[in-house]
């Protein structure tokens, strides 16, 4: 889970294309952030207990002197904070103090010169003005030995062929700077103006995606792009590490990212805001989207017999084809190419990969009733069910105890949620709940699944 901390908002310095925030925006829906509160947003913070990122529109909009104070109070009370900013606005100050109080950004660039473009900041001259504050500040940090993580979006520029011998060299100058972690971003699109503008093919996406793959696997020593990687551990069965976009995600409530809004209401993920308003947070949760996509045929939106399913569970919500969250990804083409590389290599490694496990569909069957219920499980811990010949009603059995006995427990992570035991408590007023307990706590926690043991 990622709380993200949005003091000004969607307000940004640049004007993105592409930006998912675009709806709200043009909505007027800009939150009841200024002036923002920085009591209400650490006592937010503090009902989660966890430490947080600054988000927006731009981070930095925010003023140091507040950012301080909470950077401080970060660093106190979980060590470290972190950030997402496209780092026009950043200055010696910022990174002094970010130094200081271990605050670890992540920056939103999509490449050198005319390749980020897609950052519009009004005029091409100020646009270019721009990059080379974001360029300047990417290798000031990692000169200080805080190389940040990038975010680059996929757009007809950065993409296009004839550029890709620039992005490369650009590549190899971050991977020389010491950066180590990509995520390339699909773009979401909201706009037809905006696809017919900057907006890249599936056909295009996926070539690129293919390119990029190789040359990190054969030209960059410290650059790992979450794509791939996400993509290889979701096949691997070992989710859980990986990016939300392939983790289940209700869009009234989106559990992957809490947002806490400049005045410390609790929001959700701006990439589900389609329609421009920022709903108001629910206080449960349901899985029945994936549910439908797993029982829709293909030729209908859904991802009925897709053997790629629980590896990638249709992606975010955010990127619904007619931005409907019934619907699967628009983006499905592209997963199932970048799925069937991995699964390639995998076999070759001499691994099952989770879309040709012999007892995918009884691994299948036991999630999507697990949804059924209200409660999502990793893949690891249903492999584990399966492969050790758990009965499966009797380990239902055990969940709706635990259920029961706390609607807020989560069944994956009894090994480390409840350290004063009050689990284990109140487990003692079910019939037959300690057996259950003693028999299937942790069954698979820290192991790795035997499909992977050669």
């Amino acid at each position: 889970m990622t709380i993200e901390v949005t003091p000004v908002g969607v307000v940004c310095n640049l004007s993105c294309p592409y930006c998912y925030e675009h709806p709200l925006r043009d909505g007027g829906n800009f939150g009841n952030n200024k002036p923002y509160d920085v009591d209400k947003m650490i006592a937010a913070i503090e009902s989660y207990n966890q430490r947080f990122n600054f988000f927006g529109g731009e981070a930095l909009l925010t003023d140091i002197k507040d950012l301080e104070i909470m950077w401080k109070w970060g660093h106190e009370k979980f060590g470290m904070s972190g950030m997402q900013t496209n780092a026009v606005l950043m200055t010696d100050e910022h990174i002094e103090l970010m130094g200081k109080y271990n605050v670890f950004p992540g920056i939103s660039c999509d490449g050198p010169d005319d390749l980020n473009d897609s950052r519009w900041a009004g005029t091409l001259e100020k646009t270019r003005e721009s990059t080379k504050k974001t360029m300047a500040n990417i290798e000031k940090l990692s000169k200080l030995g805080r190389p940040p993580g990038l975010i680059i979006t996929m757009w007809r520029g950065n993409v296009a062929k004839k550029n890709r011998t620039r992005f490369k060299e650009w590549l190899k100058w971050l991977d020389d700077l010491g950066v180590r972690s990509i995520r390339l971003h699909l773009q979401q699109m909201d706009y037809k103006s905006v696809e017919e503008t900057v907006g890249v093919s599936t056909e295009d996406a996926v070539e690129f995606a293919l390119d990029i793959w190789e040359f990190q696997s054969t030209q960059l020593k410290n650059i790992v792009f979450d794509m791939f990687d996400d993509v290889s551990k979701n096949l691997a069965g070992l989710d859980g590490t990986t990016s939300c976009i392939f983790n289940v995600c209700d869009i009234f409530t989106t559990d992957s990212v809490q947002g806490i809004d400049g005045q410390g209401n609790k929001t959700n993920c701006g990439r589900i805001s389609k329609e421009g308003v920022d709903w108001i947070k629910t206080d449960d949760h349901g899985w029945e989207r994936y549910v439908m996509l797993y029982n829709t045929p293909q030729e209908h939106r859904g991802c009925k017999d897709c053997r790629f399913f629980l590896a990638c569970k249709s992606n975010c919500p955010g990127t619904v084809i007619d931005a409907d969250f019934r619907n699967r990804t628009v983006e499905c083409l592209h997963w199932k190419v970048l799925f069937s590389l991995y699964e390639k290599v995998m076999v070759e490694n001499g691994q099952t990969p989770i879309s040709l496990h012999p007892r995918r569909k009884e691994i299948e069957e036991l999630t999507v009733e697990m949804w059924k219920r209200g409660i999502n499980i990793y893949m690891k811990d249903a492999l584990s069910i399966i492969e050790n010949d758990v009965p499966v009603n009797e380990y239902l059995g055990f969940i709706e105890v635990i259920k029961n006995s706390n609607p807020q427990n989560n069944p994956n992570h009894l090994d480390h949620s409840d350290s004063n035991g009050d689990i284990k408590r109140k487990l003692t007023a079910f019939p037959n709940a300690m057996e259950y307990w003693k028999k299937y706590k942790g069954l698979s926690f820290g192991e790795r699944p035997s499909h992977l043991k050669k």
